[in-house]
């Protein structure tokens, strides 16, 4: 059987589908995790090894140490809103377009469908905030980004760090393509997601409409039925949130991330500062607070344009914090390999009882009677 790469250290970027002259590739869910592999189709293909030549696990990616670190964050609270952190992402979409790029963003449709996009569009932006937590599918979207390209139209991408590779080995143009990776936790399938709404649809016995991973807080997993909230619960109280975060969940390309270290591949790297004012003292806006790293000039012109931010220089140091993968990537949980052989057997839910539930319902246990007096006393306070 024909392959681009081993198995093991794709990343499902998509990246040779689009490349491929005879339209030979075809992105495919594995059998065993659900994550987007390639099968090439024999009877199409002519051995031409474009594939194998452009893919970016095949070659050696350049990096830089950042320039400059900064502490970034919407200086309108309105504008912040909607976004996963500080509001970098959408500031830097923004920024994008009224300077005549085309952007590039993640998006999920109506049925739970992750998917990558390309366009001019400030309405778009809305669909590119918050957390995804699955890997996208990348559709036809490198074609595009080529054709766009080709007509010397400027492109801002921003995805994951092996997406972002994607883009430059294809694209690798200085002057019309600027990529921004987000500090990347790895990536569970869309089908893995995809059961675990159904087993919540199941234990609630309604049709999950809505999705989110984040509120303004932190990580919590919200999922509403035709807009009432049926489930709600923060990150070590949610099975998908904590099998995720723990290194459950992600392709096994992920546990081998060459992305995942101090230097940089791309213009651009943002994500949460969780670890502000843990080093050094820091004045705190009150809301979240993004991290940028800025790895090139080009990177640090496009930022210097963005006028809707406040930018503080912080220490690299500083920003490593609760972000191990700007150190090395996520380390898989001791009990992957029984979730994924239960999970192929018996289902989600059994893998979940096999490896986390018990821990993860006992927290969220505890934690819920620790917030029942204060639930009370809103309630009581409510009906004066």
């Amino acid at each position: 059987m024909k392959f681009v790469c081993d198995s093991e250290k794709c990343t499902g970027c998509g990246l040779c589908k689009n490349i491929c002259p005879r339209n030979a590739i075809q992105m495919v869910p594995k059998e065993t995790t659900g994550h987007f592999y390639p099968v090439i189709d024999s009877e199409k293909c002519v051995d031409c090894g474009l594939c194998r030549k452009m893919c970016p696990t095949m070659d050696e990616e350049e990096f830089r140490e950042p320039k400059v670190v900064y502490a970034a964050w919407r200086k309108n609270a309105g504008q912040q809103k909607g976004s996963s952190s500080g509001g970098v992402a959408a500031a830097l979409y923004e920024t994008a377009i009224a300077n005549g790029f085309y952007i590039v963003g993640t998006w999920t449709t109506d049925d739970f469908v992750t998917q990558m996009k390309a366009t001019k569009e400030l309405c778009d932006i809305e669909s590119f905030k918050s957390s995804k937590y699955v890997q996208a599918d990348s559709d036809d979207v490198y074609e595009k980004i080529g054709g766009l390209i080709r007509q010397k139209e400027r492109v801002l991408f921003i995805g994951t760090p092996c997406q972002c590779a994607a883009a430059r080995k294809l694209y690798n143009s200085k002057e019309y393509l600027i990529t921004v990776d987000l500090i990347c936790h790895g990536v569970p399938s869309q089908s893995t997601f995809r059961d675990y709404l159904e087993w919540i649809q199941k234990k609630k016995n309604k049709e999950i409409t809505e999705a989110s991973f984040r509120t303004p807080y932190g990580e919590e997993m919200t999922l509403k039925s035709k807009g009432k909230v049926i489930w709600k619960r923060k990150m070590r109280e949610d099975y998908y949130l904590d099998a995720f975060n723990s290194g459950m969940l992600n392709n096994e390309a992920c546990y081998e991330c060459c992305y995942a270290q101090e230097k940089r591949a791309s213009d651009l790297t943002i994500g949460d500062f969780w670890g502000i004012g843990k080093k050094e003292p820091f004045a705190h806006p009150g809301r979240k607070v993004s991290v940028v790293t800025v790895n090139t000039q080009k990177g640090m012109e496009l930022l210097s344009k963005c006028d809707s931010l406040m930018m503080v220089e912080r220490s690299y140091e500083e920003a490593t914090q609760g972000n191990t993968q700007l150190r090395h990537p996520l380390v898989r949980h001791e009990k992957r390999e029984l979730f994924w052989q239960v999970y192929r057997d018996e289902g989600i839910e059994q893998a979940f009882i096999h490896t986390i539930y018990q821990e993860v319902s006992r927290t969220y246990w505890k934690n819920t009677v620790k917030r029942a007096p204060k639930e009370l006393v809103k309630r009581l306070i409510g009906r004066r």
